[in-house]
């Protein structure tokens, strides 16, 4: 099964992991969080990054969801895609992370990577 680890700045992974969990009734296995700090050294980031999403890496593979694309975590995980057998989508959303949990078994990673894009854009729009 694919690892997922959800990185974003402060707190953001914390409680998107939290609220996903409580929608699910349960906590996810072979999910991590990663969360970038004020203050933090990029080697420090980097460092916790590799070791977040190796803890979830059974041999599939990991998908890293990010917060936004430039930003500090994205350009780590960007750093690790040599690396490590990753995939990253930036742009992560609460539906996102939902859809990639409960329909990434059986998938290979690339799979799961467009599926999260396609669900986090899906579940955007105006409500009149």
């Amino acid at each position: 099964m694919v690892g997922i680890v959800i990185a974003c700045h402060l707190d953001m992974a914390k409680n998107i992991f939290k609220t996903a969990s409580f929608m699910l009734g349960e906590t996810p296995q072979q999910v991590n969080v990663f969360s970038v700090e004020l203050g933090m050294e990029k080697e420090e980031m980097l460092l916790g990054l590799s070791l977040a999403t190796g803890e979830v890496d059974q041999g599939d593979g990991v998908l890293v969801l990010t917060d936004i694309v430039g930003g500090t975590p994205a350009m780590l995980a960007h750093e690790l895609l040599e690396k490590r057998h990753i995939e990253v989508v930036s742009g992560v959303n609460l539906p996102m992370v939902l859809a990639v949990i409960n329909y990434r078994d059986g998938m290979t990673l690339k799979r799961l990577a467009k599926m999260a894009v396609k669900a986090g854009k899906e579940s955007i729009f105006t409500i009149r």
